[in-house]
């Protein structure tokens, strides 16, 4: 048998050992690094909904841990924050497994955004997730109004999912 062919059939098996190595390890920190992929969504809409102007209506949220293909991290002491358009009166936000929990206490935010904040929700991915119910006076004027939910949880940052509300 040649040495150089030998040589080189040792090297070849070395190099596709390492490689193999280096891709589980890579898939390992992927796996394990992973944050909460949320998806929150309007309940009986699109994106976009229409009311009557000075209105109490109630809208609500689903939150739902929807996990990656390679992994399905959980989402501990996940922070919902709802925010809306500061000419909106906002009374009350209610979450938890049955919307037992509730807050009043309304805040402001970025741009002088009014905001509700549920908190303590925890999420894991393939089980059902939760709803939030925001009870709201909606402006006097007509026009297109944004609204949106920033969540966190304590892996980090879950997104900001964007609403638009029509008021006729």
């Amino acid at each position: 048998m040649d040495w150089n062919l030998a040589i080189a059939v040792a090297s070849l098996i070395v190099s596709t050992v390492t490689s193999a190595f280096v891709a589980y390890l890579s898939f390992l920190m992927l796996r394990f690094s992973a944050r909460p992929k949320l998806r929150i969504h309007l309940v009986g809409s699109e994106a976009r909904i229409a009311f009557l102007p000075e209105k109490t209506i109630r809208l609500k949220v689903y939150l739902e841990n929807v996990g990656y293909w390679y992994a399905k991290p959980r989402a501990r002491n996940t922070r919902a924050y709802w925010n809306f358009h500061p000419t909106f009166g906002l009374k009350q936000i209610r979450f938890g497994s049955d919307l037992e929990k509730s807050d009043s206490n309304v805040r402001r935010g970025k741009g002088g955004s009014k905001f509700l904040k549920a908190d303590g929700i925890h999420l894991s991915a393939g089980e059902p997730g939760e709803y939030i119910e925001a009870e709201v006076v909606t402006p006097s004027r007509p026009g297109s109004y944004r609204s949106w939910v920033s969540a966190y949880c304590d892996e980090g940052d879950c997104g900001v999912h964007d609403f638009l509300i029509e008021i006729q």
